[in-house]
Formats: structure tokens, sequence, C-alpha cells
């Protein structure tokens, strides 16, 4: 089989390499010293037609559908179709790419139409929901304010009948308690209960009564053993308030002492613990530095390989141009320039094109300039045609003025011979 290398310069020229396939990844650009395709400089303008041709011999279809070389896959549609469709996204790719009006105008317009119609009818109907979610908003407030208005209308009806029914059925006649309080029927020297069935209110012992001694001793001895015993359980209750203050105070010291020494206990436990502690967070401290002295070691031989990596490998140093699979493309991925042939074959088809470029112009120059002096010719042509035309014309304009000048002065003279002829005596009509 045979394939076309597309240059990355699209837009100005497409370099193709007719070769055979290598059953292994070729690298027509290996070296930039070594052997050259033969071909390799032959030169042709193009753009998405390229794309389409090398699209057409690829495309071919079985009866079925199908790409001819997919025929012996066709028992795996999945497979197949995923296998064209990457086929056909990369064919439009390369169709974009090697088209300048895709590739510098970018997207095409009714894909961007498509998006703003789209993103206009989201917003559209974003606003629609948003109408309507204010709409029943409004209906929700109005429904809530008249049953709050309803409300407070029933509130102020039952407030009204309440006062009317105690204007008309509560005033102060009414009360069960009126005739209790009622000014005009008690009075302070009205009385309930007659007065003989009255008893006696206070009484009022005088001076000069007798008194019974014996008694009064009696009773001032119980008064005084009464005293005394009072007294004597006084003691006793301050003697018992004492032994349990003692007895608790000697409890609380015991109680102390006991929490003394499980201070000092706690205190030596806690101490141990710490020590502990330290020495396990001395170990976990040991522990992080060896790994990460460890992750540090892995870390600088990871970034010494990729190091190494990077001066040694093929793709980052870019030994090749571009590298060519054993189906005769490009790999994908891989191109990186034009050779060096590829690239003064561009050079020198743009140099081609700008020589040419200057030579129309200056060919273009000197017919303008051509054309400038025709166009000057022309106009002094015109413009002495244009003033013997007007020379002409005064000319005629004296000459037509003159003969007009000498009919008006033999009218004149022919009136005035008329008029003398008329006056004279023998003056005959004819």
């Amino acid at each position: 089989s045979r394939f076309a290398a597309t240059s990355a310069y699209a837009g100005r020229a497409v370099v193709r390499c007719d070769r055979p396939a290598q059953s292994t990844l070729a690298a027509p650009g290996a070296e930039r010293s070594g052997a050259r395709c033969p071909r390799e400089s032959k030169m042709h303008f193009g753009t998405a037609a390229t794309v389409a041709s090398i699209a057409a011999a690829e495309s071919r279809e079985a009866p079925g559908g199908i790409h001819t070389d997919l025929s012996h896959m066709g028992h795996d549609m999945d497979l197949t179709m995923k296998i064209m469709k990457k086929r056909q996204d990369e064919l439009a790719r390369r169709t974009k790419l090697l088209d300048p009006r895709t590739r510098q105008f970018g997207v095409p317009h009714q894909v961007l139409k498509e998006q703003v119609d789209e993103k206009r009818a989201a917003r559209e109907k974003e606003a629609e929901e948003d109408k309507n979610h204010a709409l029943h908003l409004a209906a929700q407030a109005h429904v809530l304010t008249t049953i709050e208005e309803i409300k407070a209308a029933q509130q102020r009806q039952r407030q009204m009948d309440t006062i009317a029914y105690s204007m008309q059925n509560l005033h102060k006649e009414a009360r069960r308690e009126y005739n209790l309080s009622d000014p005009k029927e008690y009075t302070s020297a009205y009385v309930t209960i007659p007065e003989e069935e009255l008893g006696p209110c206070s009484m009022s012992r005088f001076q000069g009564e007798a008194v019974d001694v014996a008694a009064k001793k009696k009773q001032q001895r119980e008064t005084a053993e009464a005293l005394k015993r009072q007294m004597e359980e006084k003691r006793q209750r301050e003697q018992a308030e004492k032994d349990n203050d003692f007895f608790h105070h000697r409890k609380m010291q015991e109680a102390n002492n006991l929490r003394m020494h499980c201070e000092a206990a706690a205190m030596q436990e806690a101490k141990q613990e710490k020590l502990a502690e330290v020495d396990e967070n001395m170990a976990l401290g040991a522990a992080r530095r060896m790994r990460a002295q460890a992750k540090s070691q892995r870390e600088r031989d990871e970034e010494a390989l990729h190091v190494n990596t990077s001066t040694t490998s093929d793709m980052l140093c870019e030994r090749h141009d571009y590298l060519v699979g054993s189906s005769g493309r490009l790999l994908k991925g891989e191109y990186r320039r034009m050779t060096l042939e590829e690239e003064q074959n561009v050079y020198d088809t743009n140099a081609r094109i700008i020589l040419e470029k200057k030579a129309r112009e200056k060919a273009e120059r000197e017919e303008a300039a051509m054309e400038r002096q025709k166009a000057n010719m022309c106009e002094a042509v015109l413009s002495a045609v244009e003033q013997e035309k007007a020379r002409r014309a005064k000319e005629r304009q004296q000459l037509f003025t003159e003969q007009n000048s000498q009919v008006a002065a033999m009218q004149r003279e022919r009136k005035a011979r008329e008029r003398v002829a008329y006056k004279a005596v023998d003056h005959m009509e004819v």
C-alpha cells in the first residue's frame, strides 16, 4: 500500500511521499542527515480535497455498510462500529485542520447558532418558570392575606358581639353581689343580729381584787421546773451536736488523708504514663523520620529516573520528525515537525508565491500607471475640446450680437425715413 504524509502547513502546501509501507514502525525523518524519499520534494497545493481523496480510499465500504478492511470483523459489530467511528472522527479532524476556512474561523456559525438558540430557550424556560413561580407566590400571598382578613373580621365580629352582650346582659344591676355592695342598702349602723341576743365583747379587771398566793407559788415552782427541764434538754442537745460535729470532723480528716494518698498515687501513675507516652512518641518520631528519609530517597530516585528518561527519551528529545506505522499512516501524537527537505520545499514554495505576488503587484502597478496616463490624456483632450467649443460658442454669440446691432440700426434708419416722409406735405400712402 501507499501512504500520503500531510504537512502541518495545510494552508500552504501538502507533501506527498509514495513509498512501500514497512512491516514495522518507520521513521522517515529519523535522522536529518539520513536518506530521504526520492519524491519527498514534490510539492502541490491542496486543502480539504487531499483529505477527501484519502478518505475516499479509506472509506470503501462493503455491501453491508462496513469498511472493506473490517469485513473479517463483521461478527463483532460493537468493535467494528467503534473503529469506524474513530476513523470518521479522525477524518473530520483532518478536514478541519487542512481547511483554512474552518481552521481560522473556528466553529461553524450553524453550530454556534444552535448553541445560542439552546441557551436562549433555556433562559426563556427559566424565565417562564420564575414567572410562574412568582404568579404562584402572588396567588398564595393573596389567598393568605384574604384568610387573615377573614380571621381578623371574625375576631372583630366576636369582640363586637361580646361587647354588645355585655352591654345588654352584664350591667351592674344584674350582678349577684350588687345588693351586698349597694351603698344605699347597707350602712355602718346596720345590725344583722338583735342586740338582746349579743354576748359580752370584753371584760375589765380592776386593782384591789383578791389573789391566791399559794396557787401563785405553785405556778411559779412549776414554771421553774419546766424552765430547768428545758435548760437540761438544751445542754444535752448542744452536747449531742458537738459530738456529732467532732465525729464528722474526724471522718473528714480521715477522708482528706485518704484523698491525699489517692492523689499522690494518681500523680505517680500519671507520671509513669507520661514517661511511657514520651517513649512512644520518641519511637513514633524515629519511625516517621525513617519514613521521611525513605520517601526523600524514593523521590530523589524517581527524579533521577525522570531526568534520565527526559534526557534519553526519543519523544522528549524529538530525535524523529514523525513516525509512520505499519499501515503507512502517521502515528497519532508522534508528529513533531517536517523534515529539512519538506521545510525547505515549503520555504521555496512560499518564496515562489511571494515572488509571483510581487510580480503581479508590479504588473498591476504598471497597468494602473498606464491607466492613469490614459486618463490624463483623455482629460487633456476633453479639456481642449471643451475650450474650443466654448471659443466657437463665444464667436457665434459675438457674430449674432453684431448682426442684431446692424439689423437694429437699419430698422431705426427705416423708421426715421418713414417718419420724415409721413410728416412731409407731399406725403403719399403707398
